[in-house]
């Protein structure tokens, strides 16, 4: 019996909860690494994600590292699938941004921050009014930005 995928809303929402908690990251993952999900590009990129952030969760590093090539390579995946997909490239970017440089994991931070910003300066992001007030937060407190991008970005959420 095929269960049915769960919605962007409750993936969003679970996702939030799973940044802290190895339970629901695992459930999540679980419930996005099917064949049906992976067919969608958003819920490929939040299964990418999800899989990354078990590595934050993982004691032993091999654990830590498999977690994050798995995660990286279905983001980048869903990055290559759509490559103007806002939401795609944030989960990317907050992923790169979190891994440490030694890791070589960071490759698409400059390329996805442009993205992302030239996308919500221009108004062109096709985000809810919801995920765009996430995406420029994260970007505002995690992105180095010069004051007036930051600016013109806080000024987008008006």
């Amino acid at each position: 019996m095929l269960l049915a995928l769960p919605s962007l809303t409750e993936v969003r929402k679970q996702y939030t909860l799973a940044i802290s908690d190895e339970d629901k990251a695992e459930t999540l993952y679980a419930k996005l690494n099917t064949s049906e999900a992976k067919e969608d590009v958003l819920l490929l990129a939040y299964c990418g994600a999800t899989r990354a952030l078990m590595a934050k969760h993982a004691l032993n590093p091999y654990s830590k590292l498999k977690y994050l090539k798995e995660g990286s390579a279905m983001l980048n995946q869903a990055a290559q699938k759509n490559p103007k997909q806002i939401e795609v490239r944030y989960l990317r970017f907050s992923v790169e941004n979190n891994v440490p440089d030694f890791l070589d994991y960071r490759q698409h931070l400059a390329s996805d921050k442009k993205v992302i910003v030239d996308a919500i300066l221009s108004d062109t992001h096709g985000l809810s009014k919801e995920v765009l007030k996430d995406v420029v937060a994260y970007m505002l407190k995690n992105a180095e930005l010069d004051p007036a991008t930051k600016a013109k970005l806080t000024k987008a959420l008006s």
